[in-house]
């Protein structure tokens, strides 16, 4: 995939979780991480580019580790926000107790975003 390939499809993902959630498109689901909901986009662009098994994930290999909140884990990039109410949360936890990814009042959520911006600064940085 090409950089301006890839920054547009991150640009998208971006435009797709800023909109109101009655505006989304049918394949974004609020209940998936970044990975999914940009496969799902992937899968439903326009892009004549060739299948891969997940195009995001494979930025993640590339930019992931360069975040400043990344866990270490393969799968569970975006760490746990302890709070009151889950005080020994841990990322896998975190993420199968958040039923909503993008919810902008949740520190934890916050971070999808940050980490999102993260991986646009280091394509265009390309």
């Amino acid at each position: 995939m090409k950089k301006q390939q890839k920054l547009e499809l991150l640009n998208k993902l971006k435009q797709t979780i800023h909109t109101r959630p009655d505006r989304r498109p049918r394949w974004f689901s609020a209940g998936h991480g970044l990975c999914t909901n940009f496969a799902q986009m992937y899968d439903h662009s326009s892009t004549k580019l060739p299948a891969m098994l997940n195009p995001f994930k494979q930025l993640f290999i590339k930019y992931v580790k360069t975040w400043p909140h990344y866990t270490g884990k393969k799968d569970y990039f975006i760490p746990a926000v302890p709070s009151k109410a889950w005080p020994h949360a841990t990322a896998e936890l975190m993420y199968d107790w958040q039923p909503n990814q993008y919810d902008r009042r949740s520190p934890y959520c916050k971070l999808r975003y940050d980490l999102l911006d993260h991986v646009i600064r280091c394509v265009e940085a390309e």
